[in-house]
């Protein structure tokens, strides 16, 4: 009999196991060449044609089955990775439709006592071949009993079990309940071909990842005088490189400190970065995004997607948290992340601002174009505006003027920090006080 095409980008389902057999298969395995694994379970003939329930289930519930812990009806509804396929049979080819476990009409479903019985093999231990390690694992079927993960140097493993290894991993949440902290996977172009990230790239995504972090997660008490990030803060929202994904560029990261009580600054810094990060739809989305951040978190926040489309790279984010009981995930492919970039470009275009500021001027230069000017508060100093110079000339150093001066918020290209840049534009200088 001709399987449907159930997972089209794992390839074609060959029957590999029958598991009850009367009169031709009635219960059988089946798996494509990616070992998607499914169960196809015969129902009852419904005018002439030939029914299946197939449910997509994981090589460990597989051998429960066999080894009669698990019913034939708990592996259809309860264990089932998705939803099931209903298929029918008109001559050889098959048609199908999917459809939720909750929603299986109950004539498809086997009893509540249908073991496999004594009619298989299945109360031996179950032998994994080599197959299976490559195949799916749903790592949430026995994800307390896993031990935590060791470190080891999985670059010099095969790829084949590298991706087992994977399939094994700890869900994200159980790992984040375990720390008592916010943990994250951040994979670079997932399921690309290249695998491997330029390195000063890679240096300026981190470096300024965590910065945009600190900026957002500034709350009451948790800023400076000048409004940037206090170091109590810093503490709170620092991120911890922790491992490694070598056969598809990422890293794993958690928070330096733990995040036992609900809202910890760490949680809601990073809930913030990856709103952000989803609102790649359109610029207005961005906009309205961007509405309650700093300056600082959109020229850090823009340098992030900057160097991640200069490397040509997607980006996937997966979090784990101690006050959650699921993974969240956020993807944003390459061509994506591009368009991010330049509309973060445009909107750090626009934070030119202009104010006036009275003090003494201190120095002028023709040469150069700068200025200095200052109060007993503050001070001001930058270029000088090419229409100004002239005009400029014959200022008197210590007197007092009033500046308009243009501002902009830039990242410095040598340093990484935020600095303010400054254009006088006009030069009114004050009578003396009487």
């Amino acid at each position: 009999m001709k399987l449907p095409d159930l997972d089209p980008s794992g390839g074609p389902l060959e029957i590999r196991e029958t598991l009850i057999e009367y009169d031709g298969p009635q219960v059988f395995v089946a798996r494509n060449v990616a070992n998607a694994v499914f169960v196809a379970i015969h129902g009852p003939d419904t005018d002439g044609v030939d029914t299946w329930l197939f449910v997509r289930v994981s090589p460990n519930r597989l051998g429960q089955l066999k080894n009669s812990s698990i019913t034939l009806r708990e592996i259809a509804t309860r264990y089932a990775r998705g939803p099931a396929a209903i298929v029918n049979y008109i001559g050889r080819y098959p048609t199908f439709q999917f459809i939720e476990v909750d929603l299986i009409p109950e004539k498809m479903l086997p009893h509540y006592d249908s073991y496999l019985g004594d009619s298989t093999d299945a109360k031996l231990p179950m032998q994994y071949a080599e197959s299976d390690l490559i195949g799916s694992y749903d790592p949430l079927d026995e994800h307390e009993e896993l031990p935590l993960p060791m470190e080891m140097d999985l670059w010099e493993f095969d790829p084949r079990t590298i991706n087992y290894l994977k399939s094994r991993m700890t869900p994200l949440n159980v790992v984040a309940k375990r720390r008592g902290r916010l943990v994250a996977d951040i994979v670079f172009s997932a399921g690309e071909a290249r695998s491997d990230f330029p390195v000063p790239e890679l240096g300026k995504i981190l470096i300024n990842m965590q910065k945009v972090l600190d900026s957002l997660g500034i709350g009451p008490g948790l800023a400076t005088p000048k409004g940037r990030p206090s170091a109590a803060l810093k503490r709170r929202t620092r991120l911890d490189a922790i491992a490694t994904f070598p056969s598809s560029f990422g890293l794993r990261v958690e928070a330096h400190e733990g995040s036992l009580v609900e809202g910890a600054s760490s949680e809601i810094a990073f809930s913030r970065f990856i709103d952000l990060l989803s609102s790649v739809a359109d610029q207005q989305a961005l906009q309205n995004a961007f509405v309650e951040h700093s300056t600082e978190t959109k020229l850090y926040f823009g340098e992030v997607i900057k160097e991640i489309a200069k490397a040509g790279s997607s980006i996937r984010i997966s979090t784990g948290s101690v006050h959650q009981d699921h993974v969240s995930h956020t993807a944003v492919p390459a061509d994506a992340v591009a368009n991010l970039a330049e509309q973060i470009a445009f909107i750090n275009e626009q934070n030119e601002h202009t104010v006036i500021f009275e003090g003494r001027l201190k120095a002028v230069s023709l040469k150069t174009k700068f200025f200095l000017i200052e109060n007993d508060d503050d001070s001001k100093s930058g270029r000088i505006y090419e229409e100004l110079l002239p005009r400029i000339s014959g200022a008197e150093i210590n007197a007092w003027y009033r500046a308009q001066i243009k501002e902009k918020t830039i990242l410095h290209e040598l340093t990484g920090e935020v600095a303010i840049k400054s254009l006088l534009v006009s030069l009114e200088k004050l009578a003396p006080a009487s």
